[in-house]
């Protein structure tokens, strides 16, 4: 510890509102006075406590340092909280560049090892700190030997902290199953144009914690390279959110804040979750209270997670632990909001068995929807299964965001179901692509299987105005896979053997079957590496599959180049067409009214063509054009396609068939013929000739000559 900081003194005052200048009575700041607003001026990057003590009708913020080789009464930080904590009214505290502190000046504002954390305990008010900036004022924990020893911050129960222009550093919290190396919040906290980096927690948030119904608002803020050392079935690498006590509420708000390359690791076997942002609570009755939004341009990103796996656990086949959830997020309890936010290239460890790379999601609450994902961006996160997003429980809703770019070693590169047919699962008017597989490892029967999307078990999805396209699967299944639902048919629930891809666990037959259903979809060029499977879809259960005004195209298997569908009939798979699907071959079961197949769907390349997500649109002459009847395109009840476009714009209210609306068929040509082909080419004669429309070039036989001018000419 550091020397003494001497007698109390007392007997100099700066009148409220004065800045500190240079010079002896810099050092001091105003008596506190009952309903006003109080100021401290930090000059001195010392680690001092008010010196003498606090009371006496008069607080200050007086430390005692040597100057020279006087005592000198100065203001530090710690002195100036301390007289806040104390003072009973909302106080603000100034902390300029500590290289131009007018007393004693540094580097850093360095805590002392043996004083520990500043605190924030003044339940009469408010504790602002308004920093110089995050790039100029440091707040860090002091070392022994190199190494910190205590965390940073503590905000109290009851009591708020505005904090802005800090980076909070190198804390930690020192004893095992403790909390939070950076901040830990148990009141009320704004953090703003900061950055909280480089601290160390031994159980959970290695930046911060919210932890006993603790509140925080994260405001253009950076939390970055913090780390969890010894997480056990906790993590949150950045931050976590508590509340296993159950009390009161804790609400987590990031607004255009970065969560960047934190790290979780457990040993012993235990398991880890949430590299970037962990959130967990009571396991009965207390999940709703909790609340997280991601907002604004938030990125969570780079985040890793570890665990150490035995030398005999080659794959997690026995429900080992050792397990890790959601290298970006893991939702255990709570709401989850994410909204205009990324979450990219989150990770696991080498040999870490990780579910969920982007975000996991494992809480259910009655009636509710526990995580909505809302025009983000998933994509390049990596996992052993749900590389984008892994879904365990509870209700989730996706729209207008983009999945594309995940990888994983053995199910679901993009989106990995398990929720049970309690759940509904809803992606709408998102984009699903590139996702893929390299050669899988572990043992289940999604062995690489699911390059877009995986059911696993008796699920309830809607998938509706969505676009799957270019995802591969190695096995089967390259945009869709479904297995291991086996529905009760007679007594009570008895459970299947299946081996789930978290481990060997029965399946207990659900009550209900399970359901996916696609609607204006367009789901197009995925691949499996399986001659036997189906390069768009693939159903190995009994399940129920329905399929309506629908793209279904370009599908590719081993052993052939358009193999669309795999349906397990044997297993009673069930796939029903609703109706009016443009489908390019006939690997996909009986067709329905208005369906349309055998015919090319004349889609563009994926690209930008308005809206928030990728699409592929339907050149000129495709079939796909004015494919829906009007009387059944407004009786589905879907009012817009993808891209937020208006159904219903073709000739007399007809709807595109996929999931991007498009006005026609062409206006009526008026200056002479239009010849069509069996596969949409169209070709115009006349006074003002321009040649083949669309560059659909006439490349197939004329079918049919009409006596009458029409849409498409004579």
């Amino acid at each position: 510890m550091r020397e003494s900081i001497g007698r109390f003194i007392v007997g100099l005052i700066l009148v409220t509102g004065v800045s500190a200048g240079t010079g002896l009575a810099a050092a001091l700041v105003a008596p506190g006075v009952a309903g006003a607003d109080q100021t401290f001026t930090v000059n001195d990057v010392g680690d001092y406590g008010v010196s003498g003590g606090l009371g006496g009708g008069t607080i200050t913020c007086t430390s005692t340092h040597n100057v020279g080789e006087a005592e000198t009464p100065t203001c530090t930080l710690r002195a100036a909280i301390e007289a806040s904590d104390n003072l009973g009214q909302p106080t603000t505290i100034v902390l300029p560049d500590p290289t131009l502190a007018t007393l004693v000046p540094g580097s850093a504002y360095v805590l002392d090892d043996e004083l520990n954390q500043l605190l924030i305990s003044d339940s009469g008010g408010a504790i602002t700190i308004n920093g110089a900036g995050q790039d100029v004022v440091t707040i860090e924990a002091a070392t022994t030997g190199g190494t910190a020893t205590t965390r940073v911050l503590k905000v109290n129960t009851g009591d708020s902290a505005i904090i802005s222009g800090v980076t909070i550093q190198n804390g930690v919290s020192a004893n095992t199953g403790e909390p939070a190396g950076g901040i830990l919040d148990c009141g009320d906290l704004t953090l703003s144009n900061s950055t909280v980096q480089d601290n160390t927690a031994n159980y959970a948030g290695g930046g911060i914690e919210l932890s006993s119904g603790g509140n925080a608002t994260l405001n253009d803020d950076s939390i970055n390279n913090n780390q969890v050392t010894t997480a056990v079935e906790q993590g949150g690498g950045g931050i976590a959110v508590d509340n296993d006590t159950g009390s009161g509420t804790s609400n987590l708000t990031l607004n255009d804040t970065s969560v960047t390359d934190n790290d979780v690791q457990s040993d012993g076997g235990f398991d880890a979750s949430g590299g970037g942002i962990d959130v967990f609570g009571q396991e009965e009755g207390g999940d709703a209270n909790l609340t997280i939004d991601i907002v604004n341009g938030s990125s969570i990103s780079g985040n890793t997670i570890g665990t150490t796996v035995e030398e005999e656990q080659v794959a997690p086949a026995q429900e080992e632990e050792g397990d890790a959830y959601g290298a970006g997020i893991s939702l255990e309890d709570g709401l989850l909001t994410a909204t205009d936010s990324t979450i990219t290239d989150n990770t696991p460890d080498e040999d870490t068995y990780l579910y969920g790379g982007g975000a996991e999601v494992d809480d259910q609450i009655s009636g509710q929807t526990v995580a909505s994902f809302t025009n983000d961006t998933i994509t390049s996160n990596d996992a052993y299964d749900g590389g984008a997003l892994e879904l365990d429980e509870g209700s989730t809703t996706v729209i207008d965001t983009n999945l594309s770019g995940n990888t994983v070693a053995e199910s679901g590169a993009g989106v990995y179901v398990d929720t049970g047919d309690q759940s509904v699962t809803t992606i709408d008017s998102s984009t699903i692509s590139d996702n893929t597989m390299p050669e899988p490892v572990g043992e289940s029967p999604f062995f690489g299987d699911g390059g877009g999307l995986t059911s696993a078990g008796c699920n309830s999805i809607v998938l509706t105005d969505d676009t799957i396209t270019g995802n591969s699967a190695w096995s089967g299944g390259g945009g869709y896979y479904g297995d291991e639902c086996f529905p009760e048919t007679d007594g009570p629930n008895q459970p299947s053997v299946a081996q789930r891809s978290h481990g060997i666990e029965s399946h207990a037959l659900a009550e209900n079957s399970g359901s996916t259903a696609f609607l204006f979809d367009t789901i197009t060029d995925n691949s499996a590496g399986d001659a036997n499977g189906g390069g768009n879809i693939q159903q190995e259960d009994a399940s129920t599959i329905t399929i309506g005004e629908t793209i279904m195209a370009g599908g590719i298997v081993a052993s052939s180049p358009t193999t669309n569908c795999e349906i397990n009939t044997d297993d009673g798979a069930t796939f029903t067409s609703l109706g009016y699907n443009l489908i390019d071959d006939t690997t996909c079961g009986t067709p329905g009214t208005g369906d349309i197949i055998g015919q090319d769907p004349q889609l563009g390349a994926l690209g930008a063509n308005g809206g928030p997500t990728q699409t592929q649109l339907p050149a000129t002459g495709s079939p796909a054009i004015g494919g829906v009847p009007s009387s059944v395109c407004s009786g589905t009840g879907v009012t817009t396609d993808q891209r937020g476009n208006a159904r219903g714009t073709g000739v007399n209210g007809t709807c595109t068939i996929g999931s991007v609306e498009v006005a026609g068929p062409p206006a009526f040509n008026p200056n002479g013929y239009r010849l069509v082909a069996d596969e949409g080419g169209i070709f115009d004669f006349g006074l003002n000739f321009d040649g083949s429309l669309a560059n659909n070039h006439l490349n197939a036989p004329i079918i049919g000559i009409a006596n009458a001018p029409g849409y498409d000419g004579y």
